[in-house]
Formats: C-alpha cells, structure tokens, sequence
C-alpha cells in the first residue's frame, strides 16, 4: 500500500516537471519566434521601412501613397517621396486602418493610388484577412479584428499568444534558411521568371481558385464597404485619388474569358458605386493588357510582373501620373 502511494507521488512530479518543461519550452520558442522570425515577415520590415523612411518627409508630406494587394507590393517601386503600403494577399478590411492610422500620425498625403482590380472583391482570400494579426493590433484592437473576421475573441486570443500552434510552418520557413525578399521602400523584388507553358498552366488554376464560389466576378460586401470607407477617407483629407488596374499576362485573361467572367459588368458595378461615393474627380490608369504581348519571362507568374519588368513599369506610371498634372 506504501509503494503504491509513493509511485503515485512519483508518476505525480514526474508530470509536473514533464509539464514544467513543455511549458519552458513553449515560453523560449515563442520568445525565439517573437524576436528572430516575425520581425522578417515582409509586413514588419515593410512598415519599419516606412517608420525610417517618413522621417525624411518634408512636412511630413507625402506625394504618393500605393495601396492594395500583392499586385501593388510587386509591381510599383516608389519614386522619390512616395511609399509602397501594399501587402500580400491585402484586402480593404485592411488597407481602410493602415490609411486611418497614417492619418492620426499626422501625414498628409496628396496622391493615393487605390488598386482595383478583377480579383480585389472576391472573397477567395478571406480566410487570410488580417492573418498577421499582432501586427495589425498597432491600426486597431484584437477584438476589432477578430469581429471583422467573424471569429469568436476567444480564439484570437489564443491564436495571438499561443504563438507555436499557429506557426509551425514559419519555423520550417526559418530553419529551411529559405531567402528572404528584398524589400525596399514597401517594393518587394521578386525575381522569379515564368515561360510560356508554365503561365498557360498556372492561369487556369489560378482564376478557378480566385473566383470557385461563382460564375461572375464576385464583389464581397464587406470589402467593398471599406474600400467605400477608405476611398471616403482619403477625399475627405484632401488627397487626390487614382485607381490603377495591374497589367496580367494574356493567359490570365484568356482563362477568365473562358469561365465566362465579365470584367465589363464587374466595372460597371464598381464604378457605378465609386461615383455615389465621391464627390469629387478621380483619375484611372489601366494597365491590365499592357504587357500582352511581352515575353512570358518577364512574368513571376500569369498575373504578377516580376522585378526585372516591374523597375520599368514603375516608371512608365510615375511619368502617367505626372501628366495627371495633380498637386
């Protein structure tokens, strides 16, 4: 009877002490993931770029802000005083508190260039909507995001403090020793190159993802409120504002088309939205055929310039907007 309390005392500390362990080492890797791999997700080097670089403002005023998705991330280095705020996988959830944020920071920006593309309603990339989620407590509370995300609070608490569950992928990410993006002024210089067999593949794989829940090119309601919010937002403090549709490559196109999607009605929609919303003039640049017929290599993928390309394509619309003749 003795020994059989006594094993039970032991098989008791031994559980403690296993489970004092776990939790040390849940504790160090987490503190490891906080201060080694987070830091170099391309949304934290992007804003700490950003933290260095408005230093520089005179005025604190910038002449171009560029906002939107991978498409703008990519595609846009920022000339002289202007900024690239885009992020992967962006939506106007998202983009509506960076503005807001930049804002309340006191920054006056003259020019804000709005990404509006085919894809930027569709709700295919709603599951990663706000996805750095302790990044984006800076724009707004946890429980904010979590109710935008339609998420019980309780499991973004968890999510954020529970940092090793969630993040094992990152982990292999690190310890693969995986090449980081360059990044420079919120441009991320993705180097990869496409051939034409590889862009007609991926194309069709690729639209069925983004619009799989429709026939049409779906317009989300909630994005499409924020991005009525931000736009709002962005007349009310003045800037001028400019829509910019990305170029894609031709067998991007040629799959939508042979699903059947109207980028026709799909503007109508918007624009017809854009023009209740609005009081003022706004200006589109349209860029989507515009490299149909360049070589496939000049493409990372059917529907993102690569950086060779994208250096010259950020040239092509500083020189459009400069013949905007805006303030």
């Amino acid at each position: 009877m003795v020994e059989e309390i006594i094993d039970k005392k032991k098989f008791f500390l031994n559980s403690v002490i296993f489970l004092f362990l776990i939790f040390l080492i849940w504790i160090s890797l987490s503190l490891f993931y906080l201060h080694f791999i987070e830091p170099k997700k391309t949304v934290y080097v992007s804003w700490s770029q950003w933290e260095d670089f408005k230093k520089t403002l005179p005025n604190n005023t910038l002449s171009y802000a560029f906002f939107g998705d991978s498409h703008t991330k990519q595609s846009i280095f920022p000339l002289n005083d202007s900024f690239n705020f885009g992020s992967s996988d962006e939506r106007y959830e998202e983009t509506y508190f960076k503005l807001k944020k930049l804002y309340e920071k006191n920054i006056t920006i003259k020019n804000v260039v709005f990404e509006l593309d085919s894809h930027t309603f569709s709700s295919f990339n709603k599951k990663k909507l706000f996805r750095n989620e302790r990044f984006y407590t800076r724009f707004l509370p946890l429980k904010n995001i979590s109710a935008l995300k339609k998420k019980a609070y309780y499991t973004s608490l968890l999510e954020y403090y529970l940092v090793i569950p969630s993040k094992g992928k990152d982990f292999l990410y690190f310890f693969m020793n995986k090449r980081l993006t360059p990044i420079e002024k919120g441009w991320s210089n993705v180097t990869l190159v496409s051939s034409e067999s590889s862009l007609k593949e991926l194309s069709d794989k690729i639209v069925a993802y983004q619009f799989r829940r429709n026939n049409s090119i779906f317009v989300d309601n909630q994005t499409l409120k924020y991005f009525l919010k931000t736009i709002s937002l962005a007349e009310d403090k003045g800037a001028n504002i400019v829509f910019i549709k990305y170029p894609v490559s031709k067998y991007y196109d040629l799959s939508l088309k042979k699903r059947n999607l109207s980028r026709e009605s799909y503007y109508n929609f918007i624009f017809k939205s854009i023009n209740d919303t609005l009081k003022k003039e706004y200006y589109v640049l349209d860029y989507y055929d515009y490299y149909f017929n360049l070589s496939p290599k000049y493409f990372a993928d059917p529907h993102h310039l690569n950086s060779y390309i994208s250096l010259n394509f950020s040239k092509v619309v500083f020189s459009d907007l400069k013949k905007l003749n805006l303030t």
